[in-house]
């Protein structure tokens, strides 16, 4: 058995590495493991990241002084095969975007003169981008020998057994060295996505962005605990610290992350936007719609599920008490009257100001006028229900963490579980899922044993996944650790799910109810479902009512 890990090199600029103790910024610690990327007086931008539009400013900078670039980068004998500026954000911090002059290159000999040709380029850069008002980065970078790993999922059976017997040593381990720091730890295969390599197994510890500790020391520690959990013949494994974090619901971090509403059917369906009545500043989805009859009744009320974290905000007064105790369990009295609206003001606010500049820039189409005629419509409808019962945020004897809120509909809205035809789930559908018009979600499903599930958010719509058998262990800001079920699309880097898609209906090849997506990984894209048959028990053993899909 071999424990893996990169070379960390760190630079001797006291400002971000002290020697003495070894600590620095979990950032700095992982762009000094890449030696094919170089940045004047930064840390390089942490990967994985998005690609923003670019601001005009930055963009006539560049072009001023692209021929000065050129002279500077010949003179170190660089040979650039592209340069561009661009604008990135790491996944994890997606307010952190950076305009930055990307030169890229495929010398992997010459790395040594890099930092000097790029901190002489910068010299030119900093001083006419302060004139033009704009702050503005360099890197160099070589696209095929940098850091670009991407996950995928572990399938083979063996592989599987030897990780399961050193999870617990290494959550020990982090726990013990790391506390407080540390948000979650995945076994994946990690490799690129373009270029041929090897797939390495991989234990990611994904550490809370700006942390500080001494990471070099952590990686230590986390391999010998692997060396000492099992034999030396079993596997090779390497050992990954990286910044990483879970996405919650809204408010949104980037400018642009609501929903741009144009297709408003008077019943809303799975993946609409809702929030509560009250909440301006984020929305989530529709999710399962469900049959709940209480204790002693006959009859069935319909409802539909979403998560907590979506409806919170609806009582500000007693979202305290409401996240410890839940809403409505153990036969509590319910104190405030949670409204939902379809859809969230949120996504209404900002489809109006984008029709509005439309029609006062006479760019206005007749879709326009129809989507603001549309909405005032829905606004007068009122709620299309209230929340019903809520889990608060708990952990089951299972350690899943329980999101749910069971929300009763409006009787005059007559809410089914409708399949998406594939043709919506572009290129990560599956070839064995085909559907009718007016097929619905059949039954609950009780393990994860597809090899294949869909889901329908309000973010990302109609997007495929395959589950991970390891489950990936998550500290909570309250400090509490869940063991909990990835979902991924599949060798790429492409996003399953996105925030707002929380509450969304997951459902299999056998079109059953197989769960609901409550939380995303930004830097992964993977998105954690809880099964349908855990919110199932939960929701009747809270509640001493029954559920069943419609």
């Amino acid at each position: 058995m071999a424990i893996l890990s990169r070379k960390f090199n760190p630079g001797q600029d006291p400002e971000h590495f002290d020697p003495k103790t070894g600590s620095c910024s979990i950032e700095y610690y992982a762009a000094c493991k890449d030696p094919y990327r170089a940045a004047a007086n930064k840390i390089p931008v942490g990967w994985p990241w998005d690609v923003h539009k670019t601001s005009n400013v930055a963009v006539e900078v560049f072009d001023e002084l692209d021929e000065s670039i050129r002279e500077i980068l010949s003179n170190h004998e660089i040979n650039p095969r592209m340069i561009g500026v661009y604008s990135f954000a790491p996944r994890h911090t997606p307010k952190d975007v950076k305009d930055t002059i990307l030169i890229r290159t495929r010398d992997e000999f010459n790395v040594s003169s890099w930092k000097r040709a790029v901190s002489e380029i910068y010299e030119i850069v900093e001083p006419a981008a302060a004139a033009a008002g704009v702050e503005m980065r360099v890197e160099i970078r070589n696209d095929e020998k940098s850091y670009s790993d991407i996950s995928y999922i572990i399938r083979d059976e063996a592989t599987i057994n030897s990780i399961a017997k050193i999870q617990p040593f290494v959550l020990d381990a982090v726990m013990k060295h790391c506390p407080g720091k540390w948000t979650t730890i995945a076994y994946h295969y990690r490799g690129t996505q373009y270029y041929d390599c090897e797939d390495r197994l991989t234990a990611i510890i994904f550490i809370q962005p700006g942390a500080v500790h001494a990471w070099a020391e952590l990686e230590e520690k986390i391999s010998s605990t692997i060396v000492s959990a099992i034999s030396p013949e079993e596997i090779d494994i390497s050992v990954e610290i990286l910044p990483g974090r879970i996405a919650l619901t809204r408010p949104s971090e980037r400018s642009h992350e609501y929903v741009y509403l144009s297709w408003l059917p008077a019943v809303p369906s799975n993946g609409s936007s809702i929030a509560p009545s009250n909440c301006t500043n984020s929305a989530g989805t529709l999710g399962a719609v469900v049959n709940y009859r209480a204790a002693g009744d006959e009859e069935d009320r319909k409802c539909f599920l979403t998560c907590y974290n979506v409806i919170a905000t609806g009582d500000l007064f007693g979202q305290k008490t409401n996240d410890s105790l839940g809403i409505g369990l153990d036969g509590r009295q319910v104190d405030y009257k949670i409204n939902v609206e379809y859809p969230a003001k949120y996504d209404v606010r900002q489809t109006k100001v984008a029709r509005i500049s439309c029609i006062e820039n006479w760019n206005a189409t007749e879709e326009d006028f129809e989507i603001l005629s549309r909405l005032e419509q829905m606004a007068s409808l009122g709620p299309i229900g209230h929340v019903k019962f809520a889990s608060g945020y708990r952990l089951s004897d299972t350690k899943h963490r329980m999101d749910w809120a069971l929300i009763e509909l409006d009787s005059s809205r007559p809410l089914k579980n409708l399949l998406p035809p594939e043709t919506q789930f572009r290129r990560h559908g599956s070839p064995y899922y085909r559907v009718q018009e007016g097929d619905t979600v059949s039954g609950t499903t009780t393990s994860f044993r597809s090899e294949w599930y869909g889901k329908v958010g309000l973010s990302s719509e109609c997007t495929g996944a395959e589950h991970n058998i390891l489950k990936r262990a998550i500290r909570w800001h309250d400090g509490k650790v869940s063991h909990e079920y990835e979902f991924k699309r599949g060798r790429t880097d492409e996003t399953f799910a996105q925030v707002g898609d929380f509450g969304a209906l997951v459902f299999n090849l056998r079109k059953e109810w197989a769960g609901m997506l409550f939380a995303v990984d930004r830097s992964t894209g993977i998105g954690f479902v809880t099964p349908a048959w855990e919110i199932v028990r939960d929701i009747e053993e809270r509640t001493r009512g029954t559920i069943t899909i419609v």
